[in-house]
């Protein structure tokens, strides 16, 4: 069965933390690519303010998406640490390791 989420009313983070709460036992099916997931990612970190929240509740929204996403926790706090509000997306790692002489 495939249940469709309108997670878009989750506007809160108290409503956050309740839906976290309900589903400890629903699994979650990632998006069918990456890049709905990454687009799924920004929309919430763009929503909730991350850059603007606290430690805590940073962590929550963290979990949120760990949940939601299908990423793993590390992985979220990877790609949440690369998020640039202005433009609502992810800024490029620079794969230049330094100056070999």
């Amino acid at each position: 069965m495939v249940i469709d989420m309108n997670e878009s009313q989750l506007s809160t983070l108290q409503q956050v933390r309740d839906f976290l709460a309900g589903t400890a036992d629903v699994t979650f099916a990632a998006a069918e690519d990456d890049a709905a997931r990454y687009r799924f990612i920004s929309r919430v970190l763009l929503r909730f303010d991350y850059p603007g929240l606290g430690r805590a509740d940073k962590s929550l929204i963290r979990h949120y998406l760990a949940r939601t996403s299908g990423y793993s926790r590390a992985q979220i706090t990877r790609l949440s640490q690369h998020y640039r509000p202005p433009r609502a997306g992810f800024r490029p790692q620079s794969r230049h390791h330094g100056c070999r002489g």
